[in-house]
């Protein structure tokens, strides 16, 4: 069975950022090792992880700049399109959010 990600709209911010795009999933990416592991890109969102196949998530913005917001760095309200993980790699990611972002530790930062 396939981990779900539709869990990740029971996460507080989805409530918050609603009118913001719609909260669309842009886009995913499963940890080759771990299956229970899955990264996704929403639209006015940002980017959360879940690391149990989509009972919990948590946000993965940390250090992701918002132009457009009073808070530079907010913890969500990125507006994430991509990402993509290194496919030698798996730790390394690159965010596409009004520019190009790249984590070397899971998208903790």
């Amino acid at each position: 069975m396939v981990p779900s990600a539709w869990s990740v709209f029971d996460h507080p911010h989805a409530l918050l950022a609603a009118g913001h795009g719609g909260l669309a999933v842009a886009h995913h990416c499963v940890r080759p090792a771990n299956t229970g592991r899955i990264y996704i890109a929403i639209s006015a969102g940002g980017v959360y992880r879940t690391d149990d196949g989509g009972r919990t998530w948590t946000a993965q913005n940390r250090g992701v700049r918002a132009m457009f917001m009073p808070n530079k760095y907010p913890e969500f309200g990125q507006c994430v399109h991509k990402i993509a993980m290194h496919p030698a790699r798996p730790n390394v990611f690159s965010f596409k959010i009004m520019g190009l972002y790249r984590s070397d530790d899971n998208a903790e930062n």
